[in-house]
């Protein structure tokens, strides 16, 4: 049975500052510090993962899962299909490099390959695997998000700009295709996992055309299709933080989604 958990205090008050380049901050859908911050210390509570332990993010942008596990004592491993955001994210955790040598943390790595042939760039078993997956028909499909609206120093500001510009970007992908490549990610990552390993997907909700895509639940029933079972549904309330899309829709009476979502799922 799905346990259904609410954080009603998740920590959005807190930034990424300078853990990022300034380049990284950029990226278009960065795990949420705060929420990441409180999964991880809950994690450790909950026996998910311990000090020592190898967490694997097969979609891993610009390697902000790396920078909290690894100040956790936590091993991390990070696979990025986009070569500029590979480029961002290295910088950013090489910035660290001295700091964890100094402290005793392990130094988190970061590869660049696809996440559909994830067995291929990671050989062996991980303890849990934690990853923000790209939305479906996500920022600069037509289908999708509108990009042309300025927010200074977002990547909105520059529709040129993309949301994951490498060949195979899921996130550009239309509905079906997307799930298709989805599922094909989600059982190389039930291939990887550990018997018994926990696996965690952070997505959100999102309008589109009107109506609040519950993309939260659609990746838990993908999830369950490759052979994951469900342990925990954790919502993450956002209170007064959230995307400008989210601000933007409120105002126009649109539905919109007050929370982020963990999906928590066990490798059987």
């Amino acid at each position: 049975m799905t346990r259904r958990i609410t954080w009603r205090k998740a920590g959005y008050g807190q930034r990424w500052g300078e853990l990022l380049t300034r380049e990284a901050t950029t990226h278009p859908a960065k795990f949420p510090h705060g929420p990441l911050f409180r999964l991880i210390t809950f994690g450790f509570e909950e026996g998910w993962w311990g000090r020592g332990d190898l967490v694997v993010d097969p979609m891993a942008g610009v390697g902000c899962g790396g920078i909290l596990f690894s100040a956790a004592g936590v091993r991390w491993w990070g696979l990025e299909l986009d070569p500029r955001y590979h480029k961002w994210g290295q910088q950013s955790l090489d910035g660290l490099r001295e700091a964890n040598y100094d402290l005793g943390h392990p130094q988190p790595e970061l590869c660049l390959g696809d996440a559909r042939d994830l067995p291929m760039y990671f050989d062996g078993e991980c303890d849990a695997i934690v990853t923000s997956p790209p939305y479906a028909e996500s920022l600069h499909n037509p289908g999708g998000c509108r990009s042309t609206v300025k927010t200074g120093t977002s990547h909105f500001h520059d529709p040129a700009d993309s949301y994951g510009g490498a060949n195979g970007q899921v996130g550009r992908l239309k509905w079906d295709a997307y799930w298709e490549s989805m599922e094909h990610i989600y059982g190389q990552c039930l291939e990887v996992l550990k018997p018994g390993g926990i696996f965690v997907a952070n997505v959100r909700n999102y309008c589109k055309r009107g109506k609040l895509v519950l993309l939260s639940r659609a990746t838990g029933a993908c999830l369950q299709r490759v052979g994951f079972e469900p342990v925990a549904s954790i919502r993450c309330m956002m209170g007064g933080s959230g995307s400008m899309f989210r601000h933007m829709n409120k105002a126009k009476g649109l539905p919109t989604s007050d929370y982020d979502h963990f999906i928590v799922m066990r490798s059987t």
